[in-house]
């Protein structure tokens, strides 16, 4: 089935459009301290490499966007967040902390409920009234998810 293929291909290229986002972040930031005397970053190699990541991601991720619905694709932008933690541990030398894993577990979590929910979902919705929205919004289930995030 050529939509499920395009579909995966789309997932795949945005995971790894935002690995490079989340990459390019730590790679600016070495070439931020790395500038010491306060010079202008367009003469910095190492600042046209994380440039480059950031802008080779964002087409990644506009390709994603032509292959599969926006609303599975744009939930993967959570990856960039979830990569950059441990790129600036390893090249930075940042501590992770709790929170910081916790919070990737969550985007983890989340992006893995919401691209399961969307690929299998139905294709078509029809529109809700805001009585409809009101109701859904005071489930309990509904409820549980904001009070936990």
């Amino acid at each position: 089935d050529t939509t499920m293929q395009n579909t995966f291909l789309g997932v795949m290229i945005a995971i790894c459009g935002n690995s490079l986002i989340g990459s390019s972040f730590a790679v600016m930031k070495v070439a931020h301290m790395r500038n010491t005397d306060g010079g202008s970053y367009l003469k910095i190699p190492m600042w046209w490499v994380g440039t480059l990541l950031m802008v080779l991601g964002e087409l990644g991720n506009l390709v994603a966007y032509s292959l599969a619905k926006p609303s599975l694709i744009s939930p993967l932008g959570a990856v960039s967040v979830v990569i950059n933690v441990p790129v600036a541990w390893i090249v930075l030398g940042e501590k992770a902390s709790f929170r910081n894993v916790c919070g990737c577990v969550m985007c983890v979590l989340g992006g893995y409920g919401i691209v399961g929910v969307v690929a299998n979902g139905e294709t078509e919705r029809d529109t809700l009234s805001v009585a409809d929205f009101q109701e859904m919004a005071f489930r309990p289930a509904f409820m549980v998810f904001l009070v936990i995030s």
